[in-house]
């Protein structure tokens, strides 16, 4: 859960804020993959990546990665204000102002994102080993377990 979401602040943090501090026509287009992507449901990415890749913890991990992903809205808003107008005047480059002022500035929505994001990608893996195709059978899973104990509820 915890690389899950560690991955997707990185991944989401980079490609949002890019598209939200560029704007115009590469925003657009980012915005369209992303779109795209939404479309589908997160487990449907889920289950097709790891029937795909063979069922380990790197499959159901990307799987998760690919589906979750956040930032732009927020940057959007914040390039508008003040202090970041000051920084371009002051001579900022472009990264900096990005990383440094819009980025630092969008940690609240970003922390809550990234906790609730724990607790959903442990429950998607929890899920594909309930349904057999999870992480494989040495390692311990609640999914793998629940269907393990799923024979035993009737007696």
């Amino acid at each position: 859960g915890f690389a899950a979401a560690a991955i997707s602040l990185v991944i989401g943090v980079t490609y949002g804020g890019i598209a939200g501090y560029c704007g115009g026509k590469v925003d657009m287009v980012m915005m369209r993959i992303v779109d795209a992507m939404y479309s589908i449901p997160d487990m449907l990415y889920i289950i097709l990546i790891t029937v795909v890749l063979e069922p380990s913890m790197g499959s159901i991990l990307l799987g998760i990665c690919i589906s979750s992903w956040m930032v732009r809205t927020q940057v959007m808003t914040l390039k508008e204000q003040e202090f970041s107008l000051a920084a371009f005047v002051l001579g900022a480059s472009r990264k900096r102002i990005l990383f440094k002022h819009l980025v630092v500035n969008s940690m609240g929505p970003i922390i809550v994102s990234v906790t609730l994001l724990v607790p959903s990608a442990i429950f998607n893996e929890a899920f594909l080993g309930f349904l057999g195709i999870g992480i494989p059978a040495p390692n311990a899973s609640w999914g793998t377990l629940a269907n393990d104990a799923k024979r035993f509820l009737t007696t």
